[in-house]
């Protein structure tokens, strides 16, 4: 530090000596002084510009990679440093400004705080009525209480004009900018009140400044010519409404758990549910414990708006639980039995009880995927029983063991609820056959699905040639990149007709029962549409959704990939030219498929009309609770 006060000092106190000497006051030497200052701090302010911008210009990419390997954070690093050299950035470019500006700041600091140092005349420390060099205490309020409030407010004003001028700052979350200016402005707060007030006049007027700079700053290098300032139109805002429900969802976040732990001890059994969409998973193991037992069926969820909420049912006992407070809570479980559709147990945020340790964790899946390949290395590691949808996951999971030497879990072949419920509703319906074939179109929304990749030579060469066309973005797509789905809406708004319509209402299945043919990439619908309705699907050949880049370790092909020529056709990007033929050739042959389809479900499906049995069996048993129900 002494190094930083004799070399920047000697200069700078040379500078507020000048400063002295021109204006005959030791206020106005700081005020000019601070002035030269942002002079000549102002390149590195220009630089601070720049990067911002840039930074802020990747941003969309570098979250659209945060969300794709979310949870694998070398996968991230990498994929963020390949498209920082793929853009020419060197994040620590950013640090450059900030490393030239801090020893600069704390000789300025040093020269303020000790000018008899560097005045080397007898100087008047009054400035419109404030000793500048009278170091203010709390336990002594008086007038010098006004400057410290200065520079106090002039912080403050400056870091909420920096959260709207600055192009990173101004898109980051509330909760970070407020987080941040409240640490800025307590830490001047604190020195304001150790430091002589000349300090404070110094951090008054360079706060002022800064505030032009930063605008200054914004004409010469404007981030609206380098970023689309659609992205800051996505954040959500909330209505006053929307914060009122915020608010009254959290007061029953707060009875809900009150409810949940003063019963702690007599629940035995519990699932956890991330959204309203999940109950369907655990419907018919629910509904059979139900019938079949006295077991009281305790049942969390982080959506507020569940619709489990609406049933009566004494023994379904439902809580809204948010996903922070989750957190704790599944710390402290002490029930028997806990059912999840989550992977990633004990890897991240979710961990298993700290207080219980022999609970059985029970993972049922949301999709009839592949296990080594859709899922994270590892992920299903710290479960004690998995519901197996179908033999080949029994094999992937036996395999995995094997390979890594994990603990043998007990497999339960049960089946998939979901599937069960879908071929129900369909059966049930009257079937009409189309006068035109309908096809759905329905893509996943991972990176590089059809939407993104090839979309329009899907439907240029699909359009006109006799067919209804549904096109049925993934419910996260619509939600995540708004913007997106809009563009390639409007380039097609012309062609909208009764034959071929976007489908963004996703509360209804009735596309999925009466269309002829899926076409999709890798999205788990192909699966529960063939197999509901025996008709085939068409696979595009994007890249394939790849959480463990380490499953071909594992010497059994993905179900994802296999079944791709067993429900349909697959066919490649660069083929798309043909794929009319591809399709008249597919329903030409659609006996042929219904009875290859057929083969297939009855082959790899488990408990197939009965998965609500054997999983609710399997778990009545297992807490030893057999008594029906009166």
């Amino acid at each position: 530090m002494q190094f930083i006060y004799t070399v920047l000092g000697t200069p700078l106190g040379l500078l507020m000596y000048l400063c002295f000497i021109i204006t005959g006051s030791y206020g106005l030497a700081i005020l000019l002084f601070t002035l030269i200052s942002k002079i000549i701090l102002f390149p590195a302010s220009v630089w601070t510009q720049k990067n911002s911008v840039r930074m802020a210009m990747l941003k969309p990419e570098l979250d659209e990679i945060k969300e794709q390997y979310a949870g694998d954070k070398d996968k991230i690093a990498d994929m963020q440093l390949e498209l920082f050299k793929r853009n020419k950035y060197n994040p620590f470019s950013s640090i450059v400004p900030t490393l030239i500006q801090l020893p600069i700041i704390l000789g300025l600091i040093h020269v303020v705080n000790n000018p008899d140092l560097y005045l080397a005349v007898d100087f008047d420390p009054y400035f419109a009525g404030f000793n500048l060099a009278y170091i203010p205490t709390l336990a002594n309020p008086g007038s010098a209480w006004i400057l410290a409030g200065l520079a106090i407010l002039a912080t403050f004003i400056m870091c909420v004009a920096q959260n709207n001028i600055n192009p990173m700052q101004s898109m980051q979350s509330a909760a970070n900018k407020w987080g941040m200016t409240a640490a800025i402005t307590v830490f001047i707060a604190y020195f304001t009140f150790i430091v002589p007030l000349g300090l404070s006049l110094y951090w008054t007027a360079s706060n002022i400044l800064q505030i032009f700079v930063m605008l200054i700053c914004n004409v010469l290098y404007s981030p609206r010519r380098y970023i689309d300032m659609q992205i800051k139109s996505q954040r959500p805002v909330y209505t006053k409404e929307e914060k009122l429900k915020a608010k009254e969802n959290k007061a029953r976040e707060r009875a809900d758990l009150k409810r949940f732990y003063k019963d702690i001890d007599n629940i035995r059994l519990i699932f956890i549910s991330p959204s309203s969409g999940y109950y369907k998973y655990y419907k018919n193991f629910i509904s059979y414990i139900i019938q079949n037992s006295d077991i009281n069926v305790h049942y969390i969820t982080s959506d507020p708006l569940d619709q489990i909420f609406k049933h009566n049912i004494p023994s379904f006992i439902p809580y809204y639980v948010g996903e922070k407070a989750l957190i704790p809570l599944m710390m402290k479980l002490e029930a028997d039995i806990v059912v999840m559709t989550m992977p990633d147990l004990g890897h991240y945020h979710i961990k298993r009880s700290w207080v219980k340790k022999d609970i059985e964790y029970i993972f049922a899946d949301h999709s009839m995927n592949s296990m080594h390949m859709v899922f994270r290395e590892g992920s299903l590691d710290y479960y004690d029983t998995i519901f197996c949808v179908h033999s080949r996951y029994m094999d992937e999971v036996r395999a995995s063991e094997a390979l890594y030497g994990t603990k043998k879990k007990n497999l339960v072949a049960v089946g998939y609820n979901l599937i069960d419920d879908l071929i129900e509703q369909y059966n049930n319906l009257a079937h009409v056959v189309n006068d035109k074939k309908v096809i759905l179109i329905a893509p996943s929304w991972q990176k590089d699905n059809m939407l993104e990749l090839c979309i329009d030579d899907v439907l240029e060469n699909l359009l006109d040639c006799g067919y209804k066309l549904i096109v049925r973005p993934h419910p996260e797509f619509s939600k995540r990149y708004p913007n997106k789905l809009k563009e390639i809406m409007e380039r097609y708004a012309e062609k909208i007709s009764e034959d071929f319509i976007f489908e963004t209402d996703f509360n209804s299945s009735s596309s999925i029962f009466t269309s002829d043919m899926l076409i999709t990439d890798w999205s788990a619908i192909a699966i529960e549409f063939s197999y509901t309705t025996l008709k085939p699907s068409l696979f595009i050949n994007t890249p394939p959704k790849v959480m463990n880049p380490n499953y071909k370790k594992i010497p059994i092909v993905p179900l994802d990939i296999a079944l791709r020529d067993l429900l349909g056709v697959s066919v490649d990007v660069d083929k798309l030219s043909s794929i009319n033929d591809i399709v008249a050739d597919m329903f030409s042959r659609q006996e042929d498929f219904k009875k290859q389809i057929l083969e297939t479900r009855d082959k790899f499906l488990f408990n197939l009309g009965n998965s609500g049995e054997a999983g609710g069996k399997y778990i009545i048993d297992r807490l030893g609770c057999s008594k029906k129900r009166e």
